[in-house]
């Protein structure tokens, strides 16, 4: 089997058979590396009782996520309105959404885009309602391959 042209990221494959038990496993993928999904490390048929080799279902690693946040989020007016800032750096291709809370209730709209690779500025207009104080600021990042991260951090809603 070959795939070519993978996005970065941590895939869990799991073959199937009508007859066969076969192997799954996690294929951690970056440019320019070769996978290699034959025996022992990839797809292969179980025998009775068999259970697939544990080095090959090794957790993903910790950050599969390439972004961080560029210092802290924070609040500020603009004009009549009060908005939420984060500020993020994107190492690939990813899907963000920000979300401002306090307890259940949001404070503003979600805002959800596509960042490109490099430095982005999110930032959500906070309800007129939204009362001044504590609150937090999600941010919740997605690549290509659906592996996921979220970061929050806590904000000071300005007075209106």
């Amino acid at each position: 089997m070959i795939w070519v042209e993978v996005p970065p990221g941590c895939y869990w494959l799991e073959p199937s058979n009508p007859t066969k038990r076969l192997a799954p496993f996690l294929a951690h993928c970056e440019d320019g590396r070769l996978v290699n999904a034959s025996p022992p490390w990839g797809f292969y048929e179980l025998t009775d009782g068999q259970q697939p080799d544990p080095a090959v279902m090794a957790s993903a690693p910790d950050e599969v996520v390439e972004a961080k946040l560029v210092g802290k989020p924070h609040s500020m007016r603009k004009g009549a309105k009060r908005i939420v800032i984060f500020r993020v750096k994107a190492g690939e291709r990813l899907k963000a959404k920000l979300s401002v809370v306090r307890g259940k209730r949001r404070l503003g709209p979600a805002k959800a885009r596509t960042l490109k690779p490099g430095k982005h500025t999110l930032s959500v207009v906070l309800r007129r309602k939204a009362s001044a104080g504590p609150a937090k600021a999600t941010m919740a990042l997605t690549d290509d391959a659906g592996n996921r991260m979220v970061i929050t951090r806590s904000v000071r809603v300005p007075k209106k």
